[in-house]
């Protein structure tokens, strides 16, 4: 029987990335499907990315400053609806 420190990490599935710097969220975007990652979503607000959190992310990277909701609060709200993620 393996270990916590020998057991396998548990694969990252579902990727949110949000940001409204269209040209960082792009670049992030393609940086994540070209390190291999297949389900990643963008978001160019808070909003949107709160409206779909039923979706379940295991990951979510989030800007600081953007026009609709501050990254800190939208972490707030995101870890009070999925403590998990």
């Amino acid at each position: 029987m393996k270990n916590n420190s020998e057991m396998e990490p548990t694969p990252i599935k579902k990727i949110f990335l949000v940001d409204d710097d269209v040209f960082n969220l792009t670049l992030c975007h393609q940086h994540l499907i070209n390190l291999g990652y297949c389900q990643v979503h963008t978001f160019s607000n808070g909003l949107d990315c709160l409206a779909h959190l039923r979706e379940l992310p295991d990951v979510v990277f989030l800007d600081y400053l953007m026009d609709d909701i501050s990254g800190l609060e939208l972490l707030k709200e995101i870890k009070r609806l999925g403590p998990d993620i």
